[in-house]
């Protein structure tokens, strides 16, 4: 931004969400309160964690037991393919097999095995590791312990209706009561409510900085090109407040702008 508030040619199509930086904030939030709805059936559930399966497991495996990792595709892998990967087992009916003895294409309900050990307190970084493993496939994702089979809630399958889900449909990701695509076309107001007292972060700053200048109505989609001189000028100054650091004084000559 110029120093008198008029816009550079080369950032007139930037978004006010870029200009403050506030993907960041955006990522932070879905960490602590997203979750995925359901298109068909509206259920909704919590993002994958490969953190949150390992917590479970720790209260199903007991000692040595035997631990294998799965994965199950809706869409059919071809074999060869499948040992080009790396992926040389598969799971049927309680058993483990050999995919180089099978045809062309594994039998339908068959499961990948990613990883198969002993234990769990001596292989936690291998536990997530095949874990997302099995997720990065689009995949469902369930755990073997000895003989007890437990599928855990994936990002792409609702569990409720048993339909393949598009997670990146961002309309069928909730942040709260709002959803990721509503929020990114939101006014500055929208985006303080989510604001927690705590977090100390450069864009919660610069979010709360806004709206007590009288930004609250600006829609982060909003290209810098359609702000007045007066709303350039107020983003402009935000910006160098943000980098200010804590206990300097900054001095304004400009009263008159509600800052």
């Amino acid at each position: 931004m110029a120093s008198a508030g008029e816009i550079p040619r080369r950032r007139r199509q930037t978004k006010l969400i870029d200009m403050l930086h506030l993907h960041p904030l955006l990522q932070s939030w879905w960490q602590q309160l997203g979750s995925f709805c359901c298109a068909n059936c509206n259920h909704s559930w919590q993002p994958f964690s490969s953190a949150a399966v390992i917590d479970d497991l720790s209260n199903r495996v007991n000692g040595n037991q035997v631990v294998m990792i799965l994965s199950r595709t809706s869409a059919e892998m071809p074999t060869d393919e499948l040992l080009m990967q790396g992926l040389t087992r598969y799971y049927l009916d309680g058993t483990l097999h050999r995919i180089e003895d099978v045809g062309d294409t594994l039998a339908a309900g068959s499961w990948l095995l990613h990883d198969r050990f002993k234990g769990l307190t001596n292989h936690l970084q291998r536990a997530a590791e095949g874990l997302n493993a099995a997720h990065s496939l689009e995949a469902r994702v369930a755990v073997v312990v000895e003989d007890d089979f437990a599928e855990y809630q994936v990002d792409d399958y609702c569990a409720e209706c048993h339909l393949s889900h598009d997670s990146s449909n961002l309309r069928l990701r909730l942040l709260g009561d709002n959803n990721w695509h509503d929020l990114l076309g939101a006014p500055l107001s929208e985006w303080g409510k989510l604001l927690d007292n705590q977090d100390k972060s450069a864009a919660a700053r610069l979010v709360r900085f806004a709206i007590e200048c009288g930004l609250h109505h600006l829609q982060v989609d909003r290209q810098l090109a359609t702000l007045s001189l007066g709303e350039a000028r107020r983003i402009e100054l935000l910006t160098w407040i943000s980098q200010s650091r804590s206990g300097q004084t900054l001095v304004f000559d400009e009263p008159g702008i509600g800052l």
